[in-house]
């Protein structure tokens, strides 16, 4: 048997009878038991687990003491897939509600808790490619701005928020989903792969996005070297700096670019009569977006086609840009804004996914019944099917309703019987676009622009600090106050 209890005033040993082979006893257990026959003469501290372990079998004349009404619990494992805005939205409002804690405010009414802790604690496990939170919505500002970029991404050792014994944070990726089994492969960043085990999974890992909509880095000092470089080009160009593409990616960084190099030429090139000519967004908001530009001080080129774009000799250091219309203009620096976005999916069953790679999810956030233990895998943000434009504030919403769900399956799981899912609500097309020191807003078929649209939108750092307050990621995990009768007094962390 494990040496896990000494005897600290006796050296009588152990009797055989009192063996526990191939079970795990409570520690409480063994020592109310020899208490009650040696009397309180022994310490338990080597017994540092709630259960002992006997690794040989017992002799068959010894008997087996199984300890007496053990229900087992059911296990809150919880995988995390991606860490971004919906990934981090998952973990902070699931931990809250685990520990007793209420819904944040929201649009649509969530499933009533009951304010009390689960029996079983969360175990939640968050893989992420990245060593930190990045803050997409920044990146045309984190381009073209060392001291921004500095504070766009933050190792998510930094992260106070999650900085909590439940939560452990990996940085790989998910190789594959087997939701029959309930396991999943991760791929570390270091190689090396592992198969765990979960209860619970919720996919966030969103799409798959090119230089320059996000860094492709994977660690923070790689990423800030990119920004560096980055900008010393845009610093060292004489010529003109040429976006290509006018989506909102491109729109949003040609004027980024013109507020932090005012004396520079700005450029946006676009295949299309209208700039965010992809998006589903009535002409009038696409004039006031590109208005918006001109004001900025950025040429726009429309209806034209990039078809190459190439030095005119080994010692030219800028470029030649040639259009299908046969016109040809010079760039110091030519920026591609125009890849695709994918999904991420690859890792969950195909039966899970429709015909664009998106997680068909149920209006509970759930995966499609046709899935071997659907119920219990739920996807949030860009990575799911849903309606309305992919934006990060959404992201963020749906992770919120997705764990709602979550929860009401574990209180169930409990016991509770007063259970219920919420349905997520459909999404009309809105968006707020950072045009430079203004915005460009459509919202229930109106369309708004100005600085105090920016400011509303976006606050003072195109939204860097709204989303930090609005996940308190800086603020370490506390549980609810409560008054005697068990009603939450305080706010904090909720």
């Amino acid at each position: 048997m494990i040496d896990l209890i000494r005897w600290a005033k006796s050296d009588r040993p152990l009797r055989p009878a009192r063996t526990w082979a191939g079970y795990h006893v409570p520690c409480s257990n063994v020592v109310q038991l020899y208490r009650a026959e040696y009397g309180a003469e022994y310490s338990t501290e080597f017994c540092t687990a709630d259960v002992l372990y006997k690794e040989e079998p017992a002799p068959a004349e010894m008997v087996q003491v199984v300890p007496e009404n053990v229900v087992e619990k059911p296990q809150n494992r919880v995988l995390v897939i991606g860490g971004a805005y919906a990934g981090l939205s998952a973990v902070i409002h699931l931990l809250e509600l685990a520990n007793g804690g209420e819904h944040r405010p929201t649009s649509v009414p969530l499933p009533p808790v009951t304010g009390k802790p689960l029996q079983s604690p969360v175990q939640i496990t968050m893989v992420d490619e990245r060593d930190g939170f990045y803050h997409t919505i920044g990146s045309p500002l984190a381009l073209a701005d060392e001291a921004y970029g500095e504070k766009a991404w933050r190792k998510y050792a930094d992260v106070k928020a999650i900085q909590h014994p439940s939560i452990r944070v990996v940085q790989g990726s998910v190789s594959k989903l087997n939701c029959s089994s309930k396991t999943a492969t991760i791929t570390y960043s270091t190689g090396h792969t592992s198969i765990v085990e979960y209860d619970y999974a919720i996919c966030c890992s969103g799409l798959r996005r090119e230089h320059p909509s996000v860094p492709q880095s994977i660690f923070r000092e790689k990423y800030l070297e990119e920004c560096k470089s980055h900008i010393s080009d845009i610093r060292s160009v004489s010529e003109s700096i040429v976006i290509v593409g006018g989506g909102a990616v491109g729109v949003e960084m040609s004027a980024e670019l013109k507020l932090c190099f005012p004396d520079k030429s700005i450029k946006l090139i676009h295949s299309h009569d209208h700039v965010l000519s992809g998006e589903p967004l009535p002409d009038k908001f696409k004039d006031v977006a590109l208005g918006l530009l001109h004001e900025q001080g950025v040429e726009t080129i429309l209806g034209e086609r990039v078809v190459s774009s190439e030095p005119d000799s080994p010692t030219d250091t800028g470029f030649t840009v040639r259009l299908k219309s046969g016109k040809t203009l010079r760039a110091g620096k030519v920026i591609w804004a125009i890849s695709r976005p994918v999904t991420t999916s690859t890792y969950a069953p195909a039966s899970a996914l429709d015909h664009e790679g998106f997680i068909a999810v149920t209006p509970q956030l759930q995966f499609p019944p046709t899935v071997p233990n659907a119920e219990y895998h739920f996807a949030a943000g860009d990575i799911m099917s849903w309606t309305g434009i992919k934006r990060c504030g959404a992201a963020m919403f749906f992770a919120q309703i997705a764990i709602a769900n979550m929860h009401q399956l574990m209180v169930r799981a409990e016991g509770g019987t007063d259970t219920k899912l919420a349905d997520a609500p459909s999404v009309e097309p809105m968006i707020a676009l950072a045009v430079g020191k203004k915005a460009a807003t459509y919202y229930a078929d109106n369309v708004a622009a100005g600085e105090e649209q920016l400011k509303a939108s976006f606050g003072e750092d195109l939204g860097l600090t709204v989303v930090w307050k609005y996940l308190k990621l800086a603020e370490p995990f506390e549980l609810p106050k409560r008054d005697e009768e068990g009603k939450q007094l305080s706010a904090k962390a909720m």
